[in-house]
């Protein structure tokens, strides 16, 4: 056996002199209060003198906190007097109104980096919350085509010195990505961060300056909006109806205003691709309205052409719905919607007495969706209705007027009606050109304006074989509703040359 290893020089040499720290609080440590200690006198009078002096160390400190927070308070009062002092509101309603012009820019170069077949839709509603905000857009070389529509749309600019993004469309995977700066060494994916970062920059009143429970709100709803993408069939259904219930209460799904959590989801949604209920979709249109869209899933708009003369019905004469029957008009013609333009309400109202139809009309606050309607139309007798402005594959246009609480699924619909295929809803701008009436305001009395009848109406047969007395449609305005006959109705439609057809719903 070895009597000795290897022998290697000492690395560092023994008589190196090691400094302690002396920067750090020295307090006596504390042992007061341990009966089973066995001292002697002479010890227990150490310990006692030890521990006077902790406590002295210790009340000096909470009289050094005490000073710290007394001056703490007395700078919180004297911000406030200068704020008041300047006329300026330390509540969250004066966040919220402050106005664009105001608003900081952003902080370093702020990039979204996006697919072409993934645009960031919520970026388009940016542009309504904050009108200061310029959009440039660039394309990467590893980009696929971008087309001229798409590319235009997410191009804008905003005032001088305002906050400034930029988008770069890239072959990316996924869902957008948000870069605060270039030196970040990973992006923020997804819509959702992508809003949470500019509503703190952008809009502070947006989210946690509401409060705890309106910044949790807004977190639940970002996870309801991711779930449509990447949830399971049960997942994203919940979703749906979630997000359903809150909007058949309100407008938007934080109340009566816009936000960029509605410009998330609804992103989230038109990624999706998923049907929607009455409610969703409604909010749906609205919002892609205020983005410059249409309704349509896609990012083009719908051009459909007039027809110069009303289409012939060529389905077989069992087919087809029964004619409408009306009284004898009265003797002088009834004169046409105005020249070069639409009737509004007024105009409509006499239009229908000039047809001998007798009316009452309810005004009530404007409203736009049935659940909001219905409570102001609590004591009336009839029907009433619920309208949509649908077309198929095929581009041809459609109205439905349906009853207010039927309920139905557009796949199906489109089975029951003739020719038909792939209802969706049609275009907002192509609905005001040609019955003069947005979204909020469908009704079946629009038809007064489709003088060159470019819409086919549809029409759920219960409403026509004298099931109720009464119908109930807005005149051209969602301020008001009308009711009339339905023999009047039938008047009505005759008279602007809009034959029925019978749905069964």
């Amino acid at each position: 056996m070895a009597s000795s290893m290897y022998h290697l020089p000492w690395i560092i040499d023994n008589n190196v002199a090691i400094t302690l720290p002396s920067c750090m609080y020295r307090m006596t440590p504390i042992i007061a209060g341990l009966p089973d200690i066995n001292c002697d006198q002479k010890d227990a009078g150490k310990l006692s003198a030890s521990t006077d002096t902790a406590a002295s160390d210790l009340a000096q400190l909470e009289r050094r906190q005490d000073t710290i927070l007394a001056r703490l308070a007395a700078l919180k009062g004297q911000v406030e007097t200068a704020r008041q002092q300047l006329g300026a509101s330390s509540s969250v309603a004066a966040t919220m109104a402050t106005p664009p012009s105001q608003l900081p820019a952003l902080s370093g170069d702020v990039v979204v980096v996006a697919s072409p077949s993934r645009p960031p839709h919520s970026l388009l509603l940016l542009r309504r919350l904050v009108p200061a905000l310029s959009l440039t857009s660039h394309v990467h070389s590893t980009a696929p085509p971008v087309a001229d529509a798409l590319g235009r749309l997410f191009r804008w600019r905003g005032a001088d010195g305002g906050p400034h993004l930029r988008l770069i469309w890239k072959q990316v995977s996924g869902e957008p990505q948000l870069l605060v700066s270039a030196d970040q060494p990973c992006p923020l994916v997804g819509e959702d961060q992508l809003c949470r970062f500019l509503a703190r920059s952008l809009l502070p009143g947006h989210y946690e300056a509401g409060g705890e429970a309106r910044a949790a709100r807004v977190d639940q709803l970002l996870e309801e909006g991711g779930q449509l993408l990447h949830g399971a069939g049960k997942q994203r259904q919940a979703a749906l109806r979630s997000l359903d219930a809150v909007l058949a209460r309100q407008p938007y799904l934080l109340g009566s205003e816009l936000t960029l959590v509605d410009a998330a989801v609804w992103s989230a949604l038109r990624a999706a691709a998923l049907q929607s209920p009455p409610s969703v979709t409604a909010w749906g249109a609205r919002l892609a309205v205020a983005a410059g869209l249409g309704v349509d899933t896609g990012a083009a708009r719908v051009s459909v052409a007039l027809p110069s003369e009303p289409r012939a019905d060529a389905r077989p004469a069992a087919q087809r719905a029964p004619a409408a029957t009306a009284p004898a008009a009265p003797s002088a013609a009834p004169p046409p919607p105005p020249a070069g333009g639409h009737m509004n309400q007024p105009q409509l109202l006499a239009f229908l007495e000039r047809l001998g139809i007798a009316t009452e009309t309810i005004s009530h606050p404007a409203v736009f969706t049935v659940e909001a309607m219905m409570p102001h139309l609590a004591r009336v007798k009839g029907a009433v209705t619920k309208n949509l402005f649908l077309r198929d594959k095929k581009k041809q246009l459609y109205l439905l007027s349906a009853r207010h609480d039927v309920e139905f699924r557009l796949t199906d619909l489109a089975r029951r009606v003739p020719g038909a295929k792939e209802f969706r809803f049609g275009d907002e701008e192509v609905m005001l050109a040609l019955l003069g009436v947005r979204q909020g305001c469908v009704t079946a009395l629009a038809l007064a304006n489709d003088g060159g009848k470019a819409v086919r109406f549809l029409v759920d047969s219960k409403l026509m074989d004298g099931t109720f007395d009464k119908l109930w449609f807005h005149p051209l305005s969602n301020e008001a509703t009308t009711g009339l006959s339905v023999g009047d109705f039938k008047k009505f439609l005759a008279a602007t040359e809009h034959e029925p057809v019978l749905v069964d719903l």
